[in-house]
């Protein structure tokens, strides 16, 4: 993999301090502007991945994170497969979602944020036992008590409420 130029990587730092504020236009702009051998790398394949999302064009998130995640590009990259799976919820997929994310927290999921949202998507398809287990795994990182009093407020974890409030 190519390095990007200095040019390139001046687009893809102001891409991301467009994202940093949620200027997903802006960020396309920038990252429109980066040169054709660029558009390949997966930093700048990650963060249009992020602004497709944020742009709720769920369908080429997909896309561009499947080329991240098939082509082993984005193996470390919990945004990248977090993203892919919101998209695919999003569109109506929540089995895939929950497939997609199982998969990466299978080989590298060390934030408590993967295990959380494996346990929404769990709750969503009715395994209540599967939620539990990976809300377990949630808590047992460092942002663990956070994300409780987050799951407390989060409709999409009522069935496991009971679950959450044990000590």
């Amino acid at each position: 993999m190519q390095p990007l130029t200095s040019e390139d990587y001046a687009r893809l730092q102001a891409a991301r301090e467009a994202l940093g504020q949620k200027e997903f236009s802006w960020a396309r702009f920038e990252l429109d502007r980066i040169s054709e051998s660029g558009q390949g790398h997966p930093d700048v394949l990650d963060a249009t991945v992020t602004i497709h999302s944020g742009l709720n064009n769920h369908e080429k998130a997909v896309e561009v994170a499947r080329r991240l995640t098939n082509g082993g590009k984005a193996i470390d990259r919990a945004s990248v497969w977090l993203a892919l799976a919101d998209s695919l919820h999003q569109l109506g997929h929540t089995g895939q979602a929950y497939e997609a994310l199982k998969e990466f927290a299978a080989h590298n999921a060390q934030g408590g944020l993967v295990h959380y949202r494996l346990a929404v998507y769990a709750c969503l398809l009715g395994r209540s036992e599967e939620a539990k287990g990976h809300f377990k795994r949630a808590m047992s990182t460092p942002e663990g008590e956070r994300l409780k009093r987050e799951a407390m407020e989060d409709e999409r974890l009522r069935e496991i409420w009971d679950f959450l409030c044990q000590p």
